[in-house]
């Protein structure tokens, strides 16, 4: 007799209709999934709306866009996938702030920025935002609403 491979019993998922637009058996259509654990940790409550809408579809972006040769876990997002494919962003500056917060608060890293090279850039996913401390998180809420103080100090100046 020769080993099982499996269980041939097991069924396999079948999605649902509030899941998809393409109810049952597996098509291929990329989806991100988000663990409790990381909707509970503290850099996930510093992220801004946007940035966590940003974080999704990078992750469906790890795993439904082109790969081109990019190693285990790189994948690439730029002004094209966000602008034209997903229709993320209208304001440049705004994909911007929302990645360098998912950078700063451990999410992903910048494995190559394309800038000076004219190259598209690559990027991974990060397990750093789990080690990030309620403490740091409180400094960080500390400065960021001294810096909105000063702001306004400077407004009411004006």
């Amino acid at each position: 007799m020769g080993r099982s491979r499996g269980n041939k019993n097991k069924q396999t998922y079948e999605r649902q209709s509030f899941e998809t637009k393409k109810p049952g058996k597996q098509t291929g259509e990329p989806f991100a999934a988000i663990y409790s654990s990381m909707l509970g940790s503290d850099a996930w409550g510093q992220l801004s709306n946007n940035a966590r809408v940003l974080y999704l579809y990078m992750k469906m972006q790890l795993f439904g866009g082109k790969r081109d040769g990019l190693p285990e876990g790189q994948f690439y997002f730029n002004r094209g996938t966000y602008m034209k494919t997903y229709d993320l962003y209208k304001n440049p500056n705004q994909f911007v702030k929302d990645r360098d917060l998912l950078i700063y608060w451990g999410f992903i890293d910048c494995i190559e920025h394309g800038k000076t090279t004219r190259t598209k850039n690559i990027y991974q996913f990060s397990d750093r935002w789990q080690k990030v401390e309620p403490e740091e998180v409180q400094k960080q809420i500390e400065a960021d609403q001294k810096r909105k103080k000063e702001k306004k100090k400077q407004t009411e100046l004006i």
